[in-house]
Order: C-alpha cells, then structure tokens, then sequence
C-alpha cells in the first residue's frame, strides 16, 4: 500500500509544507516545490489521488513513411 503524508519545513518565519509518498523505505516529495499553507497541500495531494491513474500507449513510427 502507498503512504503519504505532508512534511513541513521552516526556515526563521518562513514555512512551507510539501506533499511526500513512499516508495519502499524513502519518502519523496511529489512537487518541486512547496506550499504556503497545509490546506493547500493537502488539497494538492486530495486532487493527486481522485485522478485516475494515465494510461500509457506506444505508437509505431516509420521513418520511411513520416520523414519525407
């Protein structure tokens, strides 16, 4: 099962708080960069995970045929 949580980090008066899941025994931050409040981090991790999951396609590509 996949783990989430909200890490949050201060610097002085400054904080931000950035959405976090783990893989096997590492957490990693899902953005690359944080937000201002909780709320807005956990709205962003809420949306992550109501969103169906992409599906992947490979396409065949012919150079003869597309590169004239």
């Amino acid at each position: 099962m996949t783990e989430y949580r909200i890490k949050k980090v201060t610097w002085g008066d400054s904080t931000e708080y950035h959405p976090q899941e783990k893989f096997g025994w590492f957490w990693f931050d899902m953005y690359r960069y944080g937000f201002d409040t909780y709320e807005q981090a956990q709205k962003a991790l809420c949306n992550y995970l109501k969103e169906p999951f992409p599906s992947v396609e490979y396409l065949e590509f012919d150079p003869a045929k597309n590169c004239k």
